[in-house]
């Protein structure tokens, strides 16, 4: 049985941190809206409606049901294993 070196950890550990410190810087700006990271490569947000303010807020809420529905659907398929 192998095992990986401590070597690669830290370099797996070291690059994870560089990239999430460079996400961070691009993502947590004082005037950055949650949610609009700028990463909309099929046009969803101009393709459902997410031009204006209100259809903007609308994919929003779309999203967050969208997210809990499925992390009930999570929960039941635990709790049916049970």
């Amino acid at each position: 049985q192998e095992q990986v070196p401590v070597e690669v950890w830290s370099q797996i550990f070291i690059g994870i941190a560089i990239a999430e410190g460079l996400r961070s810087q691009m993502i947590y700006k004082p005037d950055s809206v949650p949610g609009s990271h700028g990463f909309d490569p099929l046009g969803f947000k101009s393709k459902f409606g997410g031009n204006t303010a209100e259809g903007y807020k609308t994919l929003q809420l779309k999203e967050i049901k969208n997210g809990r529905l499925a992390m009930m659907a999570v929960a039941g398929m635990f709790t049916q294993q049970l």
